[in-house]
């Protein structure tokens, strides 16, 4: 885009000096068929050089006034173009910051999901830790301790069945996302 700004500012500039020398040129040309008409005699008279200053004017200012008309509707055309490059730059900041909000978003659901996770399987462990405690002491709570062991292995299963194709959504998007916080594998 730097390059395509560059050759922009550049044709401006090479515009802008072929302007100028158009106007001079016209300005010396005016001057010099001013002079091979009437001379290059001085004049004393002071009325001759009221009117040789209406003959520039009368053929330099409509010429000045279509340059600056020119550049007036240059100028809006430049804008127009930059208003549309600034909206499309913003266009595409809200986009980012929109997938940026998301991206988020699926990252806070996979560390609560993963939080869930790992406190079923500390339940279990202290479960099974009672179990085997419980099965040592021969004590008729070990058929009670298994079946929650059970339970609870059937809930911390239920969320990996249900998120396994969450989970493999959120790591699709969030290995799109390089610069985006990577959940733990």
């Amino acid at each position: 885009m730097s390059t395509g700004t560059a050759s922009e500012d550049k044709s401006l500039e090479t515009s802008i000096l072929i302007w100028r020398i158009a106007i001079g040129l016209a300005g010396a040309c005016v001057v010099g068929s001013f002079i091979w008409k009437f001379g290059f005699r001085p004049v004393e008279d002071q009325s001759k050089w009221g009117q040789f200053g209406d003959f520039i004017g009368g053929f330099l200012n409509p010429l000045v006034a279509f340059a600056a008309f020119y550049w007036l509707t240059q100028s809006v055309k430049l804008q127009k173009k930059e208003l549309v490059d600034t909206r499309a730059a913003l266009e595409e900041q809200a986009e980012a910051a929109a997938a940026s909000v998301r991206l988020q978003a699926l990252v806070a659901l996979y560390e609560v999901y993963d939080r869930d996770d790992d406190r079923f399987e500390q339940r279990i462990i202290s479960l099974e830790a009672e179990l085997r405690a419980a099965k040592r002491n021969a004590s008729a709570d070990a058929a009670d301790i298994q079946s929650q062991i059970d339970s609870f292995r059937g809930l911390a299963n239920a969320p990996k069945v249900m998120k396994g194709p969450l989970f493999m959504r959120i790591q699709a998007i969030l290995d799109e996302y390089p610069g985006g916080k990577r959940a733990p594998q």
